[in-house]
């Protein structure tokens, strides 16, 4: 039972506390020892704040007297000494200090942000402004430069254009100075080639209607070719035989007659011969005032019309190719080498640019007063009827040669052609001269010859082209026979054949 009431005992906290409580009240107080030593040095302590507070209130007495003095007893106030009033300055304590500092310091503050706030408002009025000065200076600047850049530029082109005027000016001059003096050379070389011209007058006793006896007369253009101890040697072209004198009229105004030395019955060519002591006759036959005409004439200089360089080239026509005596046309050569159809011959026609009459009649010269060409306007085409042109010189002159010296020229009737390449590879047309046809009534049909054959071997001479052939016809003996081989197309294809031609004589000589 002891054991269970202590243990509830100490279960239960109120009870503990009681026992505790009454445990504590039965206890005894016990008195502390005094410390002596410890007394003493408090006394000693006491005793010396006792003495040092008395020695400071001494001191602080004797410093706060006179102010004791001054307050219990004020001095007498002297005479007052006024002068000019000054504003006083306020009293401020340490509050009113430290807020007016901080008010200062705020209004600094303040006024530095405004300051700065304006400051930067100044600059940017500033920059601004500096901007717009740079911008407008700089406007005027590139004005400026615009307007120095159009004034020079004005300036350039003035000049400019008056360098040109005056270069297109002096260009103006001296291509005028150019083309006169151009012409002045060329009018010079004509007249220098129109010495060796001469007026044929044709002139042929008629009667009218009623019995009357006229005289009719034509012109042409002679050339003074050659010239011998006795006479010149002229060409002209047209049918003179018929005519009952022919009177030369020379390039200074001298007549006389003339004689018909040979003519060619194919072309119309005709070589007259002109004695130099046979002066035309006058009416007073009074012939000691006519010049003699050594002096005046000149013998023609043939030249070449085979020239590469010839096509277009300057070109002057004499004679009469604006279809009167004397005329003279310049231009330049067109075309130099267009085939023409003539009989037993090979004739290159050269086309002018130059407008002429349908009847014009004369000759080509070059710059170097060379004649290079005959005027015939009988081959023209239907569209250019009126421009000049004329047979090469140099296929002329082995017949010209053949009339001036009045030899023989077999006449055989043939027109042909060079048998091409191609044709022979695609046609199997064998290489040689293909005849294009044969004159009616000629010595080449009377032989046997055809169109179509082809011409392999003349008088026993190989012939590959016509340009051999027509050499060979005029070499050949008037008639005499000459053996010709030619191939002939047939039903197995060309097969050779043999034939015979007699030439007649082509050339007519005058009595």
């Amino acid at each position: 039972m002891g054991l269970m009431d202590d243990e509830s005992k100490l279960n239960n906290p109120e009870q503990q506390a009681q026992t505790l409580d009454m445990e504590y009240m039965h206890e005894q107080i016990k008195q502390r020892p005094v410390n002596k030593r410890r007394l003493v040095r408090r006394s000693l302590i006491t005793a010396f704040l006792a003495v040092l507070f008395g020695v400071v209130a001494c001191f602080a007495f004797l410093l706060l007297r006179p102010l004791i003095e001054n307050k219990l007893y004020p001095p007498e106030e002297p005479v007052p000494i006024t002068f000019s009033e000054e504003p006083a300055e306020d009293v401020v304590s340490p509050e009113d200090m430290i807020a007016e500092e901080k008010e200062l310091y705020m209004n600094s503050v303040g006024d530095e942000v405004t300051a700065s706030l304006d400051t930067e408002k100044i600059r940017e009025e500033v920059l601004e402004q500096v901007q717009q000065q740079a911008e407008q200076q700089v406007r005027e600047q590139a004005e400026q430069q615009v307007r120095e850049q159009a004034e020079q530029q004005v300036r350039e082109q003035a000049e400019q254009q008056v360098r040109e005027q005056a270069e297109h000016a002096i260009l103006e001059r001296d291509l005028a100075g150019e083309y006169i003096a151009q012409y002045r050379a060329l009018s010079e070389i004509a007249a220098e080639a129109s010495r060796s011209l001469v007026t044929v007058t044709t002139i042929t006793s008629d009667y009218d209607w009623v019995g009357d006896v006229y005289l009719d007369s034509g012109r042409s253009t002679g050339l003074i070719i050659a010239e011998t101890e006795d006479a010149y040697l002229i060409l002209t072209e047209g049918k003179l035989d018929d005519a009952d004198r022919i009177r030369l009229t020379f390039s200074d105004g001298v007549t006389c007659y003339a004689s018909i030395r040979a003519a060619d019955d194919i072309t119309g060519l005709t070589i007259l011969e002109a004695a130099r002591t046979d002066v035309s006759e006058t009416d007073t036959e009074d012939t000691a005032d006519i010049p003699e005409t050594d002096e005046s004439v000149r013998v023609a200089s043939l030249g070449s019309s085979a020239r590469s360089t010839l096509l277009g080239r300057p070109v002057i026509a004499i004679g009469a190719p604006s279809g009167t005596q004397g005329s003279v046309n310049y231009g330049i050569v067109t075309n130099q080498a267009l085939p023409i159809d003539v009989t037993d011959s090979i004739c290159r026609l050269i086309t002018t640019d130059i407008y002429g009459s349908t009847q014009a009649s004369g000759v080509l010269i070059d710059t170097n007063a060379e004649i290079i060409g005959w005027i015939t306007m009988r081959y023209n085409r239907e569209d250019s009827m009126n421009l000049i042109s004329a047979i090469g010189i140099t296929e002329l002159k082995p017949l010209i040669e053949k009339l001036s010296n009045a030899d023989s020229t077999g006449y055989f009737g043939i027109h042909a052609a060079d048998v091409p390449l191609e044709v022979n590879e695609e046609q199997g047309v064998p290489f040689g001269v293909y005849i294009t046809r044969v004159e009616m009534d000629s010595p080449a049909m009377q032989a046997g010859l055809q169109s179509g054959d082809v011409v392999v071997s003349f008088d026993g001479k190989d012939i590959s082209m016509y340009r051999e052939l027509v050499t060979a016809m005029m070499s050949a003996s008037v008639e005499e026979p000459v053996p010709l081989d030619i191939m002939r197309l047939g039903a197995t294809g060309y097969e050779p054949a043999h034939l015979e031609i007699t030439p007649v004589n082509r050339i007519t000589a005058g009595e």
